[in-house]
């Protein structure tokens, strides 16, 4: 569902001529950033997703 609403937030914005833009969620709520920033930044990645992540791919 999630991957679902991004990709929607993604041809909306295409739509609206916004470009070179990267969809993301923060704080429940989808953002779009900058992809030259969205490349440059480095954020930390919760532990947890990625403990379920492994545990659903073995």
């Amino acid at each position: 569902v999630l991957a679902s609403r991004m990709g929607v937030k993604a041809v909306e914005s295409l739509m609206e001529g916004k470009t070179s833009l990267m969809v993301g969620i923060m704080d429940n709520k989808l953002i779009l950033t900058p992809i030259e920033k969205a490349i440059k930044g480095h954020t930390e990645m919760d532990k947890e997703l990625i403990r379920v992540s492994e545990i659903m791919t073995t």
